[in-house]
């Protein structure tokens, strides 16, 4: 990482499963920006190495940047194989089936890219959505429509046809098992667009992405937006909050890359704003 050099603080620490960690900070005349290195060894010795960046670059942002509090692109080191990492008992497999085919076919690309997005007046969870990159569009919809049959199998639901600007799918309208959750999806001609409900996959395709080419795994979170996302959640929840929170910086930019057993992290908060 081009930050371990002229660093001006550091810190480390070392688990007993054998994984370590350590960040380093750049003292700056101009708090505007303030840039950290951290970087994690020995990932393997985590359960959770295996979700952190890959070597391979995950490409392109393909959801809307527009009004989002949080966006996630990445690639992660074990593959995208979201059945194996669920318990057999685990809330999502005994709701979703996650065991399905969907989540092991080999026309998935191994990406993921999730957005979240700001709440609107009355609703209880932020929408948000989620895209899988495919290889083959036609087997992933088999796959996808096969993952909604498990789910009728199980629930009382029922199928809709969905569709945005040419791209169609499904919504199961009436699955009613968490707030505001009506889950949709759409078949781009690069991707799964699955989202907590309609509004989550139109958010997530009504505008362009926010990012320029992508060349690592990458989080951003949104920090200005955090405040009006608190206050509406808030409100829909029937509280008043007494203000809202300020965020030392208007975002944070994470870039991760994978080197061996090690992945290191440049982190880039932006926009000091001095409070």
């Amino acid at each position: 990482m081009g930050l371990a050099e002229g660093s001006s603080w550091l810190f480390r620490h070392t688990s007993v499963e054998g994984w370590s960690f350590e960040v380093r900070g750049v003292e700056q005349e101009d708090l505007a920006s303030t840039r950290l290195a951290v970087s994690v060894e020995n990932v393997d010795h985590a359960a959770w190495g295996r979700w952190l960046p890959g070597v391979d670059n995950p490409g392109d942002d393909l959801l809307s940047g527009d009004g989002a509090i949080a966006q996630l692109r990445l690639r992660p080191a074990g593959g995208l194989n979201i059945a194996s990492s669920l318990g057999k008992q685990s809330l999502a497999d005994r709701l979703f089936s996650l065991r399905s085919d969907l989540f092991t076919a080999a026309v998935l690309k191994g990406n993921l890219e999730l957005a979240v997005y700001l709440p609107d007046g009355g609703q209880l969870i932020p929408p948000m959505a989620l895209a899988l990159d495919f290889a083959l569009r036609q087997p992933a919809v088999l796959a996808m429509e096969s993952f909604i049959e498990d789910i009728r199998v199980r629930y009382p639901v029922s199928r809709v046809d969905f569709a945005i600007g040419g791209n169609a799918g499904a919504c199961l309208a009436n699955l009613r098992v968490m707030p505001d959750l009506a889950p949709c999806y759409v078949a781009t001609d690069k991707a799964l667009i699955v989202g907590w409900n309609a509004t989550s996959v139109e958010l997530a395709l009504a505008g362009g992405s926010s990012t320029g080419p992508g060349t690592a795994s990458r989080l951003r979170l949104h920090l200005d937006r955090f405040p009006a996302a608190d206050g509406l959640l808030a409100a829909a929840h029937g509280r008043q909050i007494a203000g809202f929170s300020r965020y030392p910086w208007s975002s944070a930019q994470i870039e991760g890359r994978r080197t061996g057993r090690s992945v290191g992290f440049d982190v880039v908060l932006e926009n000091w704003s001095g409070e």
